[in-house]
């Protein structure tokens, strides 16, 4: 009996200590083997895991091949979307998942499947979407099904990249009689599954990116609208969105893991500086955070959090000073310590499974990042000092990172909060 007790005495403490004593995530038992192979004809990530059951294929447009004007990149995300519908009807028999992502602003199709049938699905995958073709009628009727789709997208979701990156007008030009399509010399192609590197590339064999016969035109967009200043009564207690944009440096800087773990500080899990205060303290919202969008120049969050419409200036302004707290009040070891083992923990995790380090990967890769970086991530992580953490966040003012902050209404619709 002494001994039991003596246990749950331990195990007491352990639970009153938290997350920074012995709970770290260990790696998994077996680590995909990552291989970048470029040749000729592909740039092909392989995640080569021989026991799983699941494989994954991903196929993207990521911005580090090439300076893209904004319209390719629309014209692009259009084509792309159209090229899962039409693999979706392709791969019914196969049992396969199919899904679109745009995930800061990488047109992308993945789609996931059972090992057993990635030998006969890749080379169809490739095929539709290295050789997709749109006749001019079958594009119009696909920006037409674009600006009039059914969906309603979350208010706050289709808000954000209206917030990360304000668009201007683009020109539309005149259809061709030609058939269309994206250029997908560009293409990076990763593989997850049983196959090796040389396996996959003997499957893909000829079934390569082509000359673009005649490029998509630019899909119409229009400047957004101006945006005006929130004027909340304070009765109105609907449901809003706070918006606080937060540039970084790329994940490809030096500086990059300190970075990380200073916005982690400030915005990631229920420890961090945001939760305490707007959670915690004052009760305002239920949970608020910070997360990533990254970009081959520079890295960029997106501090959140839902409130009631009359507490949207205040927590706006708490979420500002939340922020600025890192550089005049530096963060302590104990929070240092606990933010590097939330995102060691979010590393491995993602690296268990196929499908999951397939998203996680490609997430990096396309914004600069090597396999060589991403698979010593963790380690990078683990080796930044408390006291590197501090003087990034001194050298980074919040000045630098936050410039506005903005209100998604309940009609989806923007409005600026002013900050001090």
């Amino acid at each position: 009996m002494k001994t039991i007790q003596i246990l749950g005495f331990i195990a007491g403490i352990l639970f009153l200590l938290g997350p920074s004593v012995g709970f770290a995530k260990e790696p998994p038992h077996t680590l995909a083997r990552l291989t970048h192979t470029q040749t000729q004809k592909h740039d092909l990530v392989t995640i080569e895991r021989s026991e799983s059951d699941v494989a994954v294929i991903m196929l993207s447009l990521p911005r580090t091949k090439r300076n893209y004007s904004p319209s390719e990149y629309e014209s692009a995300a259009v084509a792309v979307k159209a090229v899962a519908h039409r693999l979706e009807a392709a791969l019914t028999r196969y049992g396969s998942s199919v899904a679109y992502i745009n995930e800061n602003g990488t047109p992308s199709l993945s789609v996931t499947l059972l090992s057993e049938h990635l030998p006969t699905v890749l080379p169809l995958v490739t095929h539709y979407w290295f050789h997709a073709r749109f006749t001019p009628r079958e594009w119009q009727a696909l920006l037409t099904q674009e600006a009039t789709g059914s969906s309603a997208p979350d208010p706050l979701e289709q808000a954000v990249p209206m917030v990360l990156a304000q668009r201007s007008g683009l020109p539309v030009s005149s259809l061709t009689a030609d058939p269309m399509r994206f250029d997908s010399s560009r293409t990076a192609l990763i593989v997850g599954g049983p196959l090796s590197a040389r396996e996959t590339l003997r499957i893909l064999g000829d079934n390569s990116p082509q000359q673009s016969i005649t490029p998509l035109p630019p899909v119409p967009r229009y400047a957004e609208p101006s945006v005006n200043e929130c004027d909340f009564a304070e009765t109105d207690t609907g449901l809003t969105a706070i918006l606080l944009p937060v540039q970084v440096e790329a994940i490809s800087s030096s500086v990059w893991p300190s970075a990380r773990i200073a916005i982690a500080v400030a915005g990631t899990g229920f420890e961090s500086r945001l939760n305490q205060e707007l959670r915690t303290k004052k009760g305002w919202a239920y949970g608020a955070g910070i997360p990533m969008y990254y970009y081959p120049s520079y890295s960029m969050g997106l501090a959140k959090a839902r409130v009631s419409a009359n507490k949207a200036q205040a927590s706006a302004q708490l979420m500002k000073d939340v922020l600025r707290s890192l550089t005049t009040s530096p963060a302590s070891d104990l929070e240092i310590q606990l933010a590097k083992e939330f995102l060691v923990e979010n590393y491995w995790t993602n690296r268990e499974l196929v499908t999951h380090e397939a998203a996680y990967l490609a997430d990096f890769l396309n914004a600069g990042m090597s396999i060589k970086q991403f698979e010593g991530y963790a380690d990078s992580l683990t080796a930044v000092s408390s006291a590197q953490v501090k003087e990034f966040a001194i050298a980074h003012p919040v000045s630098i990172w936050v410039a506005k902050a903005y209100a998604v209404k309940a009609n989806g619709s923007l409005c600026r909060l002013p900050l001090v």
